[in-house]
């Protein structure tokens, strides 16, 4: 797992710090199309931060179109794309009519 730092004396907000270390994780492909992120729960506990502040971060990470939430499943990277709302490698699969 990814090791997270989160420096709480900044003038740059925690949820910010994590949202840029995260979108660098997916850049760089330490998290690969596909990959699952880790828990609300996990972050928390390996930041320290709320798990709601860690629920807006992947809010945003989605809405930016770097993740997809998969209600009961997690959170997974996309799968690169020059388009927003490219489709997603795993684990979905899309048939096309």
């Amino acid at each position: 797992m990814i090791q997270f730092h989160i420096q709480l004396d900044s003038e740059i907000p925690a949820s910010t710090q994590l949202y840029d270390q995260i979108r660098l994780a997916i850049a760089s492909c330490q998290y690969p199309p596909g990959h699952r992120l880790p828990s609300t729960r996990q972050l928390a506990m390996q930041t320290g931060l709320h798990r709601n502040t860690i629920s807006k971060v992947y809010r945003q990470l989605e809405e930016a179109g770097l993740v997809e939430a998969l209600a009961g499943s997690g959170i997974y990277v996309r799968a690169r794309s020059h388009e927003r709302g490219g489709e997603v490698s795993f684990p979905i699969t899309r048939t096309v009519s």
